[in-house]
């Protein structure tokens, strides 16, 4: 009994790498029972207990009374996707989102070639990031998930041409958190995110149904794409004629520019930042000026990683579904290398506002 345990382990383990190297078409019929029994010298029930557990991997599937075949899944077992995210050190989302491909990729067979750069400055981020995409070309990877780079004046034409290297190698691109073209343009890769311009009117409306009169959105220099459509959300919820009547471009250490945007009657009453990280050095900042959240104005963050709860008061803040764009990311590119053709697709996952202390109704109590 051991023996042929043992012996269904190594056919199993076989068949199994044969598979991986591509040994066999996947449009042909796989060897049969009879045959693998003859080429393994075992019993044709060994054989079957070893096809089994190639059918729980989903590397084979029978058709009754046709014979066993490839799966899909079994073209792709044994390749290799490419996961580039410059920005893994400056985002609260991307490692969740980093672990959860990793385990789907791990799940289904594929090797994960990853690439991040931890540098501070965005020029040799983004030369690394070039360089990193010429290397997965070099490996064959089969496709790429790409979460474009932020927060530099030529962000968009360095994301252009490292989704054009890998287009021209005939490697498709997911892109994942935003489009490597400002809206309301859009590429010809699949975009997975969440819908930022209702981020921007989901949080305005929250702040004034909290009695927030005079709402201002903190930017950082060079803001990111996503930061610019929430804006534009934002916009159509105050009806303000132009962005700079509701903007703060600083720094969230800045003390001179935040202070500058709490003075006069039309001084700052809520912020709208742009992520939870942000928010939290907010926080400090308007401590050291001697204001308090939420009793004197109101802040509310994006993302709801792990900054939004670890900060006093805790933040409202709209939840990022990171596994949810992983799964769909990793489901999209898996798709795109079965069928090149498809149309690229915009998904747009459900974000919702998560309230906390950081805006609760003392501003909406005290102008009743």
């Amino acid at each position: 009994m051991i023996e042929t345990e043992t012996r269904r382990k190594a056919i199993f383990e076989t068949l199994r790498s044969e598979i991986r190297s591509g040994k066999f078409v996947l449009s042909e019929k796989f060897p049969s029972e009879t045959a693998l029994a003859r080429r393994f010298g075992c019993s044709r029930q060994t054989v079957v207990h070893a096809m089994m557990s190639l059918e729980d991997l989903g590397l084979v599937r029978r058709q009754r009374g046709s014979g066993t075949f490839l799966t899909k899944k079994a073209r792709r077992f044994g390749s290799s996707i490419g996961l580039i995210i410059p920005g893994i050190g400056c985002g609260e989302i991307f490692p969740p989102i980093f672990r959860e491909i990793s385990r789907l990729a791990q799940k289904e067979g594929i090797s994960l070639l990853f690439g991040g750069d931890p540098s501070r400055s965005a020029a040799v981020r983004a030369e690394r990031t070039m360089e990193l995409a010429r290397q997965f070309i070099e490996k064959g990877v089969s496709g790429v998930i790409f979460q474009p780079m932020e927060f530099f004046e030529e962000s968009e034409r360095y994301n252009q041409d490292i989704v054009s290297i890998f287009q021209t190698a005939g490697i498709p691109v997911v892109l994942i958190d935003c489009d490597v073209v400002a809206s309301p343009n859009r590429s010809t890769c699949d975009v997975v995110g969440i819908n930022n311009f209702d981020v921007g009117r989901m949080l305005a409306r929250h702040l004034l149904e909290q009695g927030a009169r005079h709402i201002k959105v903190l930017r950082k220099p060079l803001c990111a794409t996503t930061v610019m459509d929430r804006i534009l959300g934002v916009q159509t919820v105050l009806g303000a004629p132009r962005i700079e009547d509701f903007t703060v471009t600083a720094e969230p250490t800045d003390e001179q520019a935040i202070a500058r945007a709490l003075k006069g009657r039309n001084g700052a009453d809520a912020f709208i930042c742009g992520n939870d990280a942000v928010a939290s050095r907010l926080l400090v900042t308007l401590r050291m000026l001697g204001k308090r959240v939420p009793e004197d104005l109101l802040i509310a963050g994006v993302d709801d990683v792990e900054h939004a709860t670890l900060v006093s008061p805790p933040l409202t803040t709209i939840h990022q579904p990171c596994e949810a764009i992983a799964a769909t990311a990793f489901d999209r590119l898996l798709a795109r290398i079965d069928a090149p053709d498809l149309p690229p697709r915009e998904c747009l996952l459900p974000a919702p506002l998560v309230v906390r202390a950081s805006t609760q109704s003392i501003l909406k109590k005290r102008i009743q």
